[in-house]
């Protein structure tokens, strides 16, 4: 009764060592990685990229975005389309 239940084990050891091995056989080229990487490395920069534009645009509409719907009402007047666009701020951006 030892005999049958210790070839299972081996069969069974045997098989899960040819499956190991045959999964470790199965992985990314070191080319398709390395360029995997590198367009991820130039996605990064790129975001890096947008994120400082965006921070210095928000910086910069920081003023309007705190305005008052009057506020805001008030500068359309001064600057908007009926003005000369001669007071100072009026024009900066557009």
């Amino acid at each position: 009764m030892i005999k049958p239940l210790f070839k299972k084990a081996a069969a069974l050891a045997i098989a899960a060592a040819v499956a190991a091995m045959a999964l470790t056989a199965c992985g990314v080229s070191q080319s398709d990685y390395s360029k995997v990487v590198s367009e991820r490395d130039a996605a990064v920069e790129e975001l890096e990229k947008v994120t400082a534009e965006y921070d210095a645009y928000k910086e910069k509409m920081k003023p309007y975005e705190e305005m008052t719907e009057a506020q805001a009402a008030a500068e359309k007047l001064n600057c908007g389309e009926g003005g000369s666009g001669s007071r100072s701020g009026c024009g900066e951006g557009r």
